[in-house]
């Protein structure tokens, strides 16, 4: 990842012309190129996703103490960090 963001580091990618009319995007001129558009998309979709699938990873792997904590909280709604690692 290091690497494709180096080679869009401290670049413009777009002017912003500020068009005033729908559907702008339709009549707006780019100044980068399509494969430069698919890196940027492509790097968009790791910082979205790499975050949301270490997430899935690890609630999976911890589902049972979630399940004890959300019982808990259902009980005391609020519990203290010794309590929290203890369960």
């Amino acid at each position: 990842m290091a690497d494709d963001a180096e080679r869009t580091d401290c670049q413009t990618f777009d002017k912003g012309q500020g068009l005033v009319f729908l559907g702008k995007e339709l009549a707006q001129e780019h100044n980068y190129s399509e494969a430069a558009a698919a890196r940027i998309d492509d790097e968009v979709g790791k910082v979205l996703n790499n975050p949301r699938e270490t997430a899935k990873s690890r609630t999976g792997e911890n589902r049972e103490a979630l399940a004890r904590l959300a019982e808990r909280l259902l009980v005391v709604e609020t519990i203290h960090a010794a309590e929290l690692q203890e369960l």
